[in-house]
């Protein structure tokens, strides 16, 4: 089979998936699977239309950005750096290590109590 790579470049750029991209040029999901695999043309066009989507969706949300939209400033800094520009910090429970520890904890007890009524007899 013969994709036209142009074609399939351009609708790899607009974002669309494997599946959408099977439907838009008339073919099932498997036959793109299949020939990406052994055509190394066609897997590049995706990946080159993928590639150049990004670059043109991320250099529009810089130049907002550093036009003064203030979305588009707050989205870029939390998903650039995100450690450094989140609205809440999150702190992570280890539940399992706590309830290890009661447990352990518990049964030291009873074991304590145990010898002291063993040691009292």
């Amino acid at each position: 089979m013969k994709f036209d790579l142009e074609k399939v470049e351009e609708l790899a750029s607009r974002g669309l998936t494997y599946r959408q991209l099977a439907t838009a040029l008339g073919v099932n999901l498997k036959t793109i699977q299949k020939h990406k695999k052994i055509n190394q043309e066609l897997q590049a066009a995706i990946d080159l239309g993928r590639a150049k989507g990004l670059a043109e969706v991320s250099n529009s949300l810089f130049e907002s950005a550093t036009g003064g939209d203030v979305t588009a400033q707050t989205f870029y800094l939390k998903n650039r750096s995100p450690d450094d520009w989140r609205d809440r910090f999150e702190q992570k429970v280890d539940i399992k290590g706590d309830v290890t520890a009661l447990h352990l904890a518990a049964m030291r007890q009873i074991s304590d109590r145990v010898i002291e009524s063993t040691s009292g007899e």
